[in-house]
This record gives structure tokens, sequence and C-alpha cells, in this order.
């Protein structure tokens, strides 16, 4: 006879196999077999955010194993750069170079990476259900449904960092666990190393865990299963660890600020969380689906992020979808005075999440384009607003929580089939909102991002280069010529990696005129291939120096090319 522990793991383990295998299924049908697999039409012209994913990945397979450990000596020369700053998820990144022996050099690990994201949020969630006593099979898998059609997740798609929102859902079941567990150590611990895992992941995703971590803390200390006098030391050692780790692996370089401005500019409007121009229930959603079907241009429709009073709050969209709207709604009606009563049992992770969803919405609050809000933060906040400047992204912890919420009162509040009748038209409300989303995720995998520059002209001369040269490099130059400036990285990373001066990274630290001192001292120097992008016409130091170069220099599409023969 088995035990109790017996059959609720293997009835957990059996919720986890149904998650993973309608997962599956709905991966398959959200995101392109060639995108997954790493080898179909969008990576032949990738572009953007996920461009620099791959050429820092691509430059670290091949890059000496050093310390810091993420160090790209080889990209953005003579400066370098890191995995760290190409957001080329660095743990993944570590792991694939260790391995790199057991598969081809250039496997482009991002696809299957986001597809895993989409899964991994569905099992979170279950364990998420499963610490808060959620154990029917249909509800945990019609909940895991809704954690994979959440909007904020499925908007950040082209953005291969943030798409770990799985991690903020394993902290929120370790923050739910601490009451019933028998180590509070363990479990802070566990958090720790979620922090650390977050942290090679991406900044932010660490950010949100942390202050989950904080939160639990708190109520492991209010419980009682941590002294009040402990707390205090075990928020120092997590956040210290972390700082620590992140100074020693290279998170913070010298002469690399991690400051960065536009705090208020990337920040959420309190409509997004009800508003959503890319909802499939509105007729302007499939206009705008059918446009980008048209020209071939997923951008006409990532790039629609209403409402936006800034120009950046596309960053702090939020929309919550039409499903979960309608539980909150139904839950909100029914819980009455017993809300205030949940509020107050979870205080902790109330209060860390208001004073994220407070730091999204910044110091100039919004409601679509009208101005609600508006004060000054004191001076010493800078480091923090600077370093996490995109704010917006820090609502997402209210919505899981908020989705969290809805999903357990759920089922607590109803007889199964009724709970499960009700988050089966929550799923199905929720499909239909994501599935303009959706089908344009589709389409934007199927088809390359650029068109800028010839790419059998660029892979002839670049044959064989020792080192090429862009002037301006990407962080110099017109910002109009980015695309093709990308291309040509993405070019130089499959073709050896090749040396190159230049790079899309976050917090560059580039020294534009020493790139033109250096043409100017050196001249061409032989096995290097310089481009010089059209927006080299604007310096007049560099017209000259081509000017002088003669007939070692030819025009291509967006420029002029020139070697030394």
């Amino acid at each position: 006879m088995k035990t109790r522990k017996q059959v609720w793991q293997a009835s957990l383990g059996i919720r986890i196999i149904l998650v993973l295998t309608l997962g599956i299924a709905y991966v398959s049908s959200t995101l392109a077999p060639g995108f997954l697999f790493g080898d179909g039409a969008y990576w032949s012209g990738v572009a953007s955010d996920r461009a620099s994913n791959l050429v820092g990945y691509l430059y670290y397979l091949e890059a000496p194993w050093q310390w810091p450990p993420f160090r790209l000596d080889q990209l953005s020369l003579p400066e370098g750069t890191s995995v760290i700053y190409s957001d080329s998820i660095p743990l993944v990144s570590l792991v694939a170079k260790a391995a790199n022996s057991f598969y081809p050099n250039d496997f482009n690990f991002l696809g299957f990476w986001i597809g895993a994201c989409y899964l991994l949020n569905g099992i979170a969630f279950v364990l998420l259900l499963d610490r808060l006593g959620v154990s029917d099979p249909l509800i945990s898998l019609l909940g895991a449904l809704l954690a994979m059609l959440t909007p904020v997740l499925l908007q950040r798609w082209y953005h291969a960092g943030l798409n770990a929102h799985f991690l903020i859902l394993l902290s929120l079941a370790l923050y739910f666990a601490i009451a019933t567990s028998d180590s509070s150590r363990r479990i802070l611990t566990l958090q720790v190393a979620l922090m650390v895992i977050a942290l090679f992941i991406h900044p932010y995703i660490m950010a949100i865990v942390f202050s989950i971590f904080f939160a639990t803390v708190l109520k492991a200390a209010w419980i009682g299963k941590l002294s009040w006098q402990s707390a205090a030391p075990w928020v120092m050692f997590g956040g210290m660890g972390v700082v620590l780790i992140a100074l020693a692996t290279g998170f913070i370089e010298p002469g690399m600020s991690p400051e960065a401005a536009g705090f208020s500019h990337f920040s959420t409007n309190l409509l997004s969380f009800i508003q959503s121009l890319q909802s499939g229930l509105r007729p302007s959603a499939w206009e705008l689906a059918e446009r980008a079907a048209l020209e071939q241009n997923t951008w006409v429709f990532f790039g629609q992020s209403y409402p936006d009073a800034t120009g950046g709050q596309y960053e702090g969209a939020a929309y919550l979808g039409a499903g979960v709207m309608m539980l909150a709604v139904i839950i909100m009606l029914l819980l009455r005075r017993d809300a205030l009563r949940q509020v107050a049992r979870q205080w902790p992770l109330v209060l860390v999440t208001l004073a994220l969803l407070l730091f999204a919405l910044s110091s100039l609050i919004y409601a679509g384009n009208h101005l609600l809000v508006q004060f000054e933060l004191p001076a010493w906040t800078r480091p923090l607003t600077n370093s996490f400047r995109a704010s917006g992204r820090f609502s997402w912890l209210f919505v899981y929580v908020l989705l969290v919420f809805v999903v357990v009162n759920t089922a607590r509040r109803f007889q199964a089939n009724t709970a499960a009748a009700m988050l089966m038209v929550a799923v199905t409300l929720q499909w239909i909102d994501t599935a303009a989303l959706r089908q344009v995720i589709w389409l934007s995998s199927n088809l390359p991002e650029h068109a800028g520059l010839d790419a059998s002209f660029w892979q002839e001369t670049l044959k064989e280069a020792e080192m090429l040269y862009l002037a301006p490099s990407y962080a110099c130059g017109d910002s109009g010529l980015r695309s093709p400036k990308i291309q040509l990285h993405v070019l130089a990373a499959h073709l050896g990696p090749i040396p190159i001066n230049s790079a899309y990274v976050a917090r560059d630290k580039k020294d534009c005129e020493a790139e033109i001192k250096h043409l100017q001292q050196f001249g061409l120097e032989s096995g290097v291939v310089y481009a010089f992008f059209d927006d080299f016409r604007a310096r007049p130091a560099l017209v000259e120096f081509v000017q002088a170069q003669g007939a070692n220099c030819q025009p291509f599409r967006r420029g002029v090319m020139c070697r030394h023969d």
C-alpha cells in the first residue's frame, strides 16, 4: 500500500506530465519549428535584441576560459564586452560552452530556450498551486494554461532572458512553502540559490526574486519559523551574497557605469492592466495582425503598445487578459471582507508587491495619456532608478500574484466541477484574447527581420579576414543604420567568429573618438576588412580617411568597404 506521501508525489508527477504534454503542443502551435531548433528563416535575418543575444553567445563559445568567466575580448574591440551585456543568458551560455564539444559549434539554443520558458511557466505554476493545497489535476492543468497564456510573458517573446518568468513563480512557491516547511533555513537557502540562478539569467528577474525572498524572510519571522533577530542577517546574507557574486563574475566592470536614464519613460501605465491594443477581443488587433502579415513586418503589431503616454511604456505593459479579469471580478465580489483577511495573512508579499508596483509606475503616474501624479524622488534613489531604468517590468509580480489569488480562490470557493468550469471559461477567454498576439508571434518566428546587406558579398569578403572594423561602430553611429550593422555582427559571429570592434550591447563603454584616432594612426591594416557605413559621411575625419584610400575601397549598399591589398 502506498503511503500518503507516495500518493502525493505520484499525483504531482501526473500533473506535471499532463502540463508538459499539453505545453509541448501549445509551444508547437505558437513558435515555428525552425525558430525552436535555431535554423529557420527567422535566424537567417535575426535583428535587434535577439541578434545581440546570438552574437554574444557565438563569440562566447570560442572565447578562452578566463576570469571573469563571461568576458568577450574579441567583441567590441579594443574595450571588449561581456555575455552579460549582450543578454545572452549567461548561465545557459556557460553550460553550452562547457558542453561545446558534444554539439555543432554554431548550434543556436535561443529558440529552444524561449519554448522551454513557456513550458516551465506552466510547470512552476502547478508546483505553486500544490504548495497552496490545490491538487486537482484538471484545475492544475487549467491554471497552468493561464500561466502560459499570460500576456506579460508572450509580449516579451523577443527578449530571451526576460522570458524566465518561471523563476518568479518558483520563488512564490517557496514563499508559500515557508508556512508548512519543517526547515525555514532550507527554504530560504533555496531562495538564495534561485536568486543566483536568476542573476545569471537576467538582473531584472533576479531583482523580483530577491523581493520575494525578502517577503519570505518577513513571513518566516512573523509566523515564528524564524526569530526577528535572525531576519536581518538572512536578508544581508542573501543580498550581499548576490552582490559579491555579481562583482566577482563581472556583472559590474571597471569603467562600465550601471546607470542609464529612462526610469519614468519605461514605466507602467495604470490602464495597461485592463487595456491592450494587442487584445484579440479588439478588431484593431486583428487589423494590425493582418497588416503585419501583408507587409511581412511584425513590428507594426509589436510596436503598438496601448496605452503608452511616454513612448516607452511598452516595457511596462501589464495586461492581465480577459480570462484573469473575469475571475478577478467574480472572486472579489464573492470575497468582500475575506479578501482583506487574506491580504492581512499575506502582508509581507502584499507589501513587496505594492512596493514593486509603485516602482513600476515611477514618479510620473499615467492613466492612459493623463498624468495623475508627479513627484520628485530623492537623489539617493538615483543609482537604483537608473540601474533598473525599465521600471515597468516590476509590474509582473503584481500580475502573477493576482493570477495565483484568483485561481486558488476559485479552487477553494467552489465545488471541483464548478471551479473547473469557471477556469475553463477563463482559459477560453484568455485563449481568444491572446490569439492575435500568438498569431503574430508565429508569423514573426517564421520571418527574417532585416534585409539591408548583401549577405553573399560579405561572406565572400570576410572569408579570409582576420578582423572586421566598422566605422562608425554600432555605439558611435547613426541609429538609422543599426539594422545593417547588426546583420554584419551576425555574419562575423557565424564566420569564425571574426574579431570585431563593434557590438550591440547594454551599457556600452565604447570610446568613439579612439576609433577615428586608431584609423588615422594605423591606416588600413593587413588582414582587416573595414566597413564604413553611410553615417561616416557626417564625420570629416572619416571622409578624409576614406578618400585617401582610393582603389583600396569599393561601395556596398549602405556604405564603403575598404581593405589593404
